[in-house]
């Protein structure tokens, strides 16, 4: 119906954390955000679905149920009677399976994945992190753990021609700029080599059904999702350890020479990580994964996480191993958790210093020496400009007297200018006194200028009284200019003498800074090379008791080699037990499964044993050979069965090869055994 038709849109805006509410909501029932604000709007309340979570190993666990109840089903069609005991195993294991997979199911929740662990380091060299790949562990020359190799975006499949052509890539850098017309400028020390690490918990490799195509899909996908899909790679999985994982090389070095930004890389490996999850499992399994991107989303700054160093990590390995190695590992981890406190320092959970670091003390030294220079320095600058300031007021305080006396001399003959104006005759004596007769005399302007003549000014000047008060206004400035240039002569003498004084101090001061800063660097670096060797000791110790570790465990495995050695030439020389044979021939239960079914057994092997006792009393009398030894004639014991014999009469041996109905091929071979007394009397035990 038209009214049915989504055609109007109404713009909402969410802040972030209303937004990842709302996606939150809707992701546990089951709906898009879209569909869960219409069924809000409608006046529908959606309810969360129930989770779900399928345990890998509970599917495994079922796996193995129905393979078993498929063994079991064929050997039901069988007709013989010895099959019974192994049908009855069979049975017995299918319930343990059962119990197994019940008590998984009660379990439920209890159990976690393993989920993918993805991380990412940057580095400068491309051969180290190839050789180590593309090697067994130990720097061997052997790669039996390498499963398979991929290079990416490459021209070659070989890995050894492969990072070369990466690190060739790096040694042209500049070349590639100049010709891709970039310039040369950017950081000179960016990690050019790219190593990527993804590897898969069982369970996780089990639920996904982990193959060589899925992790160059998760491969790829990791790489996409830093922006690196289209740098030179090399795609390595290893099969040495429990969980599969992989290594990829990269080359962040790109065509036109310029190096890969290294932005928000973990992050985005973090979130594709997230994404992964929820697409193979419908949910994120790594909760605190996905607590970190709950805060991120929202704004919120997430706290990181110091990965553990690789020698803790393999000696705590080792020391779980090795009871040696044990008492070795707890004194050294002590060791380095008191050397780290030495450096470091040591802060309890409510921020107070307990132990106080060699690097904290170190720079408080160091801030200590530097405050104490800049306050001389202060203190210097200070009573410098307080000695200047207190010599330039004594000599201002020496000219007061002549400035005393200039000022009183000035004043008095401005009265006894002013007094002379009244009169006639004390006119003419200012006339003659105050007058520039050189202004009045000097030469006519020049030819081109117009002006008054010689008789004018000198006219003007005799009877103008003005000219005369401003020739002595001028007269009493000039007087003052020199005694105020004589007295700032003075004060610049005693400023520079000053100032001479404070620089030769604080020249002084900063030479002593340097002197002392230098004895401190040094004490500090000896401190510094002490601690460094004995964090050197302890790697050596640690390195040489690793190593001991290992030739150890390589040791006992040759050993172990050996004695399977040992043990599979003592089986195929020692004398055959037919009754085991036969029991394996039968497809009925060996050794440890008779204990669970000996009433099946006990009339079989009554039987073996008359048969074969009658077979060898009818060989006895058609015996013509004189006590000559003849091969044993074990056709009739396994009439029942489809068989195969050759007679070996020249080297004394005889081939017996049956079928039973837990051969993949159909077949099983008994084994050859001598024949003779010697395997009379075996077969008679």
């Amino acid at each position: 119906a038209p009214a049915e038709r989504r055609t109007e849109r109404v713009d909402v805006f969410f802040s972030v954390a209303e937004r990842v509410k709302l996606t939150e909501d809707a992701r546990a029932c089951g709906l898009s955000p879209a569909a869960y604000i219409r069924k809000l709007v409608a006046g529908y309340r959606p309810t969360a679905q129930a989770e779900q979570t399928a345990d890998p190993r509970l599917l495994l666990e079922l796996n193995a149920i129905g393979n078993n109840l498929g063994q079991t089903v064929a050997s039901m069609n069988c007709d013989h009677p010895a099959k019974a005991a192994w049908l009855v195993v069979k049975l017995n294991a299918v319930g343990t399976l059962l119990n197994r997979a019940v008590a998984d199911l009660h379990a439920g929740s209890s159990r976690s994945l393993q989920a993918m662990f993805i991380e990412l380091q940057r580095g400068y060299s491309f051969k180290g992190v190839a050789q180590y790949c593309l090697h067994d562990a130990d720097r061997a020359k052997t790669s039996d753990r390498v499963d398979f190799v991929e290079v990416r975006n490459l021209a070659t499949d070989n890995p050894q021609v492969a990072w070369r052509i990466m690190a060739a890539k790096h040694y042209a850098q500049d070349e590639l700029k100049r010709k891709a017309g970039v310039g040369l400028g950017g950081p000179k020390d960016g990690k050019p080599v790219g190593h990527l690490f993804i590897s898969w918990g069982r369970d996780e490799a089990d639920a996904q059904n982990l193959d060589r195509s899925e992790m160059l899909y998760s491969a790829n996908a990791a790489l996409r999702a830093i922006g690196a899909d289209h740098y030179p790679a090399l795609v390595i999985a290893h099969n040495d350890t429990e969980h599969p994982h992989c290594h990829i090389v990269c080359c962040f070095i790109g065509d036109d020479g310029r190096l890969k930004t290294n932005w928000k890389e973990k992050e985005k490996l973090s979130r594709f990580a997230l994404d992964r999850e929820i697409a193979v499992h419908g949910e994120p399994v790594v909760k605190l994964r996905e607590r970190n991107w709950k805060h991120r989303d929202a704004g919120e700054k997430t706290p990181t996480k110091k990965k553990q160093p690789r020698h803790h990590y393999e000696l705590e390995k080792a020391a779980e191993q090795d009871e040696k190695l044990r008492a070795f590992a707890e004194e050294h981890k002590a060791k380095l958790i008191d050397l780290t406190r030495r450096v470091e320092g040591q802060v309890d959970p409510n921020g107070t210093v307990v132990q106080e670091g060699q690097q904290a003390r170190h720079k408080r030294h160091q801030e200590r020496l530097r405050w104490c220079y800049e306050e001389r320095s202060r203190r210097i600058n200070a009573v410098s400009e307080k000695e200047m300031t207190a010599q330039v007021r004594a000599i201002r305080q020496e000219y007061d007297q002549p400035w005393q006396e200039l000022l009183n001399q000035q004043e008095a003959d401005r009265h006894v200018f002013r007094k002379n104006e009244t009169t006639l005759l004390g006119r003419a004596y200012n006339v003659l006194r105050y007058t520039d007769w050189k202004a009045v005399f000097s030469r006519q302007h020049e030819a081109s200028e117009k002006g008054p003549s010689i008789f004018s000014r000198s006219f003007n000047t005799l009877s103008d009284s003005g000219h005369r008060q401003q020739v002595l206004a001028k007269r009493q400035q000039e007087e003052q200019a020199r005694l105020r240039e004589e007295q700032g002569r003075q004060e610049k003498l005693v400023q520079d003498r000053q100032k001479a004084e404070q620089a030769q101090k604080l020249e002084a001061n900063k030479s002593a800074y340097t002197r002392k800063s230098a004895a401190m660097k040094e004490r500090q670096d000896a401190t510094k090379q002490a601690i460094r060797v004995e964090r050197r000791e302890l790697t050596r110790q640690r390195n040489a008791e690793l190593q001991a570790y290992r030739a150890r465990v390589k040791a006992q495995k040759l050993d172990r080699v050996q004695e399977q050695l040992v043990r599979e030439t003592l089986v195929a020389t020692r004398p055959i037990d037919l009754t085991s044979e036969a029991n394996r021939a039968f497809g009925a239960p060996d050794a440890s499964e008779k204990e669970q079914a000996a009433w099946q057994l006990d009339n079989w092997e009554e039987q073996l044993e008359q048969r074969f006792h009658r077979q060898r009393d009818k060989e006895s009398k058609n015996d013509h050979g004189g006590g000559q030894e003849r091969p044993v004639r074990l056709t009739a014991l396994v009439e029942r069965l489809p068989a195969e014999a050759e007679l070996d009469l020249a080297n004394g041996k005889q081939i017996v090869s049956v079928g039973g109905p837990a051969s993949v091929e159909g077949r099983h071979e008994v084994g050859v055994f001598d024949c003779g007394e010697r395997a009379l009397a075996v077969a008679e035990q």
